[in-house]
């Protein structure tokens, strides 16, 4: 029987495949608890590839085909898989476990090349299979690696390669903007998020050029998160007046457009304008 996999999606040179006694049960850890994603899977088989990040593993039930002694649960004594690390923000990089581990936040420690990093707060989650380091300034370029300390052992480590902040996403916040009273502008909600989902207009703002036609002439995106539309002549608008938004920063190649209605009428947006650092 062949195996398709997505052409997305690339097979690590080394898979290991463990064999499980409830393939239902191990689903639900992996992708469940430890948020790995599904990648192939042969029901009548129950068998399963999984992935997460770089790391990828094969479940299957327990079949007798590779089975060259008796098995007792539980079963993986004295097998050990390497932690892996990555970046979720902007400030934060997260470690998940295979297993459930008893490790203090004072255990962490993370470094960039020979200098040290200084963390603000780790966060373990409750099932002790991951947890959150947050820096006290932000990540940049290269290679981050974290430190486990164990009792007795050599600590746990492993690096991650971080790319500098970048915008990668813009956004128009709402389909309606509030004609203001006796001018010749209306104003809207628009954000800019980097690569992790998180606001960061305030610092990115100047940075977009802003391109409107219909019934205004002219766009800027303020650093609090409001687009301003002009040029609107107040003695022709009438409500529900189209207006195309298109926002571009150049730096990233990242684009978006929308088309708004003008209205006299105060709405509000769809996402609490503002920002955070």
């Amino acid at each position: 029987m062949e195996m398709e996999i997505d052409i997305m999606f690339r097979l690590n040179s080394l898979v290991p495949e463990l064999s499980v006694s409830e393939i239902n049960k191990s689903l639900n850890f992996y992708l469940n608890i430890l948020s790995f994603k599904l990648e192939y899977q042969r029901p009548e088989d129950k068998f399963a590839m999984l992935s997460l990040n770089d790391c990828q593993i094969m479940i299957e039930d327990i079949n007798g085909y590779w089975q060259t002694g008796e098995l007792s649960y539980p079963f993986g004594r004295g097998i050990n898989f390497q932690i892996t690390v990555s970046a979720i923000n902007a400030k934060t990089l997260e470690v998940k476990f295979n297993k459930a581990v008893d490790f203090a936040a004072a255990d962490y420690s993370v470094t960039k090349g020979s200098v040290k990093s200084n963390i603000a707060n780790v966060v373990i989650s409750e099932n002790k299979t991951s947890a959150q380091i947050e820096l006290t300034s932000k990540l940049t370029k290269g290679d981050y690696t974290v430190s486990v300390k164990q009792d007795g052992k050599d600590p746990l480590t492993v690096t991650t390669s971080v790319q500098d902040e970048k915008v990668a996403g813009l956004s128009v916040l709402s389909d309606v903007a509030p004609l203001s009273a006796g001018s010749q502008t209306a104003t809207i909600g628009a954000q800019v998020t980097n690569q992790y989902g998180e606001d960061v207009t305030k610092l990115n703002a100047s940075s977009v050029t802003v391109t409107v036609s219909g019934a205004a002439t002219k766009g800027v995106l303020n650093s609090d998160g409001t687009l301003t539309l002009s040029g609107i002549n107040p003695a022709t608008v009438k409500e529900g007046d189209k207006v195309t938004i298109t926002l571009v920063h150049g730096a990233t190649a990242t684009t978006t457009t929308k088309v708004v209605s003008i209205s006299s009428k105060s709405v509000a947006s769809e996402a609490t304008v503002g920002f955070s650092l």
